[in-house]
């Protein structure tokens, strides 16, 4: 008679978000499960504590990463220092917008998540961006259906790797005439009201 006490257990899960079966014993079942409700818990805690804004929508601001950094184990709304960063991430704090940050190394990042020093970043190539891909989409995947409105403030390479998500919630931000036009866009922003920013940055829409 077979020891059923020392035969390992095989499941299979069905992964809604890509269509496709995973193989895998007990332990990385338990570890499956544990991840994600970890990642959903993080989200909707994240999403609560911001949940003040003084517009009725809720508002989802994505910032690109700095070359500027900090030399030491910082949160990451300290780790970059970079002057477009601290402008878009002063624009979102004034008008209580949350607010990520994806990296060229860590891929999705929360504002309060402690990172180490890196110099690493994303190449224009397909390898790379599957890379930053991998550390990114699902869990902004699950975070968006959180927000009525996902504000990106990220360059051109960044922008391949979230690309796949967009959808009429997103409004993607930029001036053609180059960085000091940029610059000059988000101190004016940072300006205005949170009302008529919105406003504005309706010629930004996602047209697909």
């Amino acid at each position: 008679m077979k020891d059923f006490n020392h035969i390992k257990l095989k499941e299979k899960i069905y992964c809604n978000s890509n269509h496709r079966r995973l193989n895998c014993d007990s332990s990385n079942l338990n570890t499956f499960f544990i991840n994600n409700y970890n990642n959903q818990q993080k989200i909707d805690s994240f999403v609560k504590k911001n949940n003040q804004s003084d517009c009725d929508e809720n508002v989802l601001v994505i910032i690109g990463c700095s070359k500027k950094k900090l030399h030491c184990r910082v949160p990451v709304k300290s780790f970059y220092t970079g002057q477009l960063f601290k402008m878009i991430k002063n624009l979102a704090e004034k008008n209580s917008f949350r607010y990520i940050v994806i990296s060229g190394k860590y891929g999705l990042l929360y504002p309060n998540d402690v990172i180490s020093p890196y110099d690493q970043k994303l190449k224009d190539n397909k390898c790379d961006i599957l890379r930053v891909q991998k550390l990114t989409n699902n869990k902004l995947k699950q975070l968006i259906l959180k927000y009525d409105k996902i504000i990106v403030f990220i360059g051109k390479i960044y922008q391949k790797v979230i690309k796949p998500l967009f959808n009429e919630k997103f409004y993607i931000i930029y001036d053609a005439q180059g960085l000091m036009k940029y610059l000059s866009l988000l101190s004016y922003y940072n300006k205005i009201s949170t009302e008529r920013f919105l406003r504005e940055i309706e010629k930004f829409k996602y047209k697909g």
